[in-house]
Order: C-alpha cells, then sequence, then structure tokens
C-alpha cells in the first residue's frame, strides 16, 4: 500500500510540484555551554550565586525553523525547548537546569561544575531535495513562442540543475529559455531539477498553442443590379477563407456545412410585385417557409431552388392573416393598400 501511495504522489500533473524526495541525515553536535551568575538581594545582605547549563546548536544552512530538527539529550529530565526560529547563520539556545547557593555567606565558594557527567548531546537534520516551479508567458511578436523561467527553490540554497521536455518531442536545458511550437495544441511541460545531492523534483504544466482562427466572407456574383436574383436562376457566390495571425500552423480540410439559406430582404420577383415591399420589411434576414414561385426554398448551400409557380406567398411572419380583397366583377385589378398589407396573395 505505501508503494501505491508513493506511486500516486509521483504521478500529480498540472501546477503542482512532484512531491520532494528526502536526502541524507546530518548529525550537529549540541554545545553545552556553562554560565555563572551571582547576586545579591536589595538590602545587601544575602548572596545568590552558581552556574547554569544550556544547550546550543548553530543554523544549519536554510534550515531556521525548529521543526527542523529532532533533538537527542540523553541525561536531561526535562525537555528540551530552543526558540521556534532563527536567522541563518544564528544559534538555537535552550536552558536546562542550574547549580547555586542562597547564602548569607559572602565568602561562600560559588559552584561552577555543571554537567560534566552528561552524555554528549546533539540534532538530527534530513535534507530535502529541491522544489521545481516555473513560469511560462507568450513572447511576442512571433505566434507561438513562450518564455520559460526557473522558479525552482532548493533548502539548503545550493544551486540545481534545470532540465526541460517541452511536450513537443524536444528538451532543454537551464534556468530560462525561449521555445516555439510549430503546431497547435495543449503540450504538457516538465521542469525537473536536481540538487547536488542527486535529490530531484519535477513540476509540469499545460501550454496552450492555439491554431489561427479562419476569417470567411461570402459575395454573391450574378448578372443583375442590387444583388436580384431571378425565379430559376442559377448564380455563384465567392467564398473568401484568410486567417488570423495570432495562432500557429496552417488551415486544412476545410469543409462548409449550412442552414437553409437566409432570403435578403432585397429578393424581387416580377411576378409578384405587390410582395416585394412586404419581403422588405417583414423577410429581411428572416428564414422562409413557403412554396410558390415568390417563395424559395434552399435546400442546398449555393443554390436558390425554386418551386413550380403556386403563387401562393407565405412568410414567417406570426399573426392573423389580412382578409382577401373583394374581387370585383371583370376587374383583376386590387388595391396597392391590400396589397401591401396581404399576409397571404394569390399572384
Amino acid at each position: 500500500m505505501a508503494f501505491a501511495f508513493v506511486l500516486g504522489l509521483l504521478c500529480l500533473l498540472g501546477q503542482l510540484a512532484r512531491a520532494q524526495t528526502l536526502g541524507p541525515i546530518i548529525t550537529i553536535p549540541i554545545e553545552k555551554v556553562r554560565e555563572l551568575y551571582r547576586s545579591t538581594n536589595e538590602s545587601g545582605t544575602r548572596l545568590t550565586c552558581g552556574v547554569r547549563l544550556y544547550g546550543e546548536w548553530p543554523v544549519y544552512l536554510n534550515y531556521t525553523n525548529r521543526s527542523s530538527y529532532s533533538i537527542f539529550t540523553p541525561g536531561l529530565q526535562s525537555t528540551a525547548s530552543p526558540q521556534s526560529s532563527a536567522p541563518r547563520g544564528g544559534r538555537f539556545r535552550f536552558g536546562t537546569y542550574f547549580n547555586g547557593i542562597d547564602t548569607f555567606n559572602f565568602n561562600a565558594n560559588c559552584p561552577t561544575e555543571i554537567g560534566n557527567t552528561l552524555p554528549d548531546w546533539y540534532v538530527e537534520v534530513r535534507r530535502r531535495g529541491p522544489s521545481a516551479s516555473f513560469t511560462a508567458l507568450p513572447f511576442p511578436p512571433e505566434p507561438g513562442r513562450f518564455e520559460f523561467k526557473s522558479t525552482s527553490t532548493d533548502p539548503e540554497g545550493e544551486p540545481v540543475l534545470e532540465n526541460w521536455n517541452m511536450g513537443d518531442g524536444s528538451t532543454r536545458d537551464g534556468a530560462s529559455l525561449i521555445h516555439r511550437y510549430t503546431q497547435p495544441g495543449n503540450f504538457p511541460v516538465a521542469l525537473t531539477v536536481t540538487d547536488t545531492d542527486v535529490l530531484t523534483n519535477r513540476a509540469t504544466r499545460i501550454i496552450a498553442v492555439p491554431a489561427p482562427k479562419p476569417i470567411v466572407s461570402i459575395r454573391l456574383l450574378n448578372k443583375h443590379s442590387g444583388n436580384r436574383i431571378e425565379p430559376g436562376e442559377e448564380f455563384t457566390a465567392r467564398v473568401t477563407v484568410s486567417v488570423t495571425d495570432d495562432g500557429v500552423g496552417a488551415l486544412s480540410n476545410l469543409a462548409f456545412t449550412t442552414t437553409p439559406l437566409l432570403v435578403p430582404g432585397h429578393l424581387h420577383d416580377p411576378r409578384c410585385p405587390a410582395a416585394a415591399q412586404h419581403w422588405r420589411s417583414a423577410a429581411r434576414r428572416a428564414r422562409l417557409s413557403s412554396t410558390g414561385a415568390c417563395a424559395p426554398i434552399p435546400t442546398a448551400p449555393g443554390s436558390l431552388p425554386l418551386s413550380q409557380p403556386a403563387c401562393a406567398v407565405r412568410t414567417p411572419s406570426a399573426g392573423r392573416s389580412a382578409p382577401r380583397a373583394r374581387r370585383r366583377r371583370g376587374k383583376s385589378r386590387r388595391s396597392s393598400s391590400a396589397l401591401s398589407n396581404a399576409r397571404s396573395r394569390s399572384c
């Protein structure tokens, strides 16, 4: 189970660095420091004197926190309690006990010896491996270029060696570098650092390299002014595809998909002149669902197939249909106002 736990830690990806590897144990002797003391009371009638015993050891490199050390004080019944931290180059210190007298005899011999028979004291500190981390920022103006900088640290303050796996099959060395990706995609970049104890640590992050974005424009090519399309007429559309300059790679395998064609407001059918104004006002950029010479039903990109004239016009406008105008005997002309307001009209 312990092996599975360690393996699970080593497989962690992302911004988190891998678990640090522990190094060798360093043993540091604790120095026994004896300090004499001597004082009298305020009235000058009593003498207090003797010797106190302290334990001290120097801070090991950058291990300035008390929790980094294991303290061993054989023969000492009390628990050593040094300060919680000490500066780099400083010393940890803790007190133990004293040997002294309190007397009215100012000629008394004050004790000067303490702890001479105690075994040696010492602390242990385990060296730790480095901690890997890095930054990655785009490096303009060329797209796909990134600047990588190692921000790794070592507990002992010693130099580390950096090795990069760029995620695209290439490797690099050094504390900082500039790398260019030639294809878009997501690349897992890994930085491995090694210290003087040959302890290693690795950090991984995903670098997203964008592809260029397509820009598509469509131009209608026909022989009529105003982009007019006649019923049953075949027409040509010119499609222009370009790309932005903020991505990497080239466009390939372009595929055009379409929804039912949007009929522009200037569609004109000379056989249904009364409906022209209606197309401009109600059907502009609307999807038509109707039949007849005035109602093209697109079925494929780049075509406007027209069914046989049935002269029945229906637009997607919701609402109640206007009543048909009364037919006048012997006359087929209808009023312009009725035609302009008609929702369903015979051609």
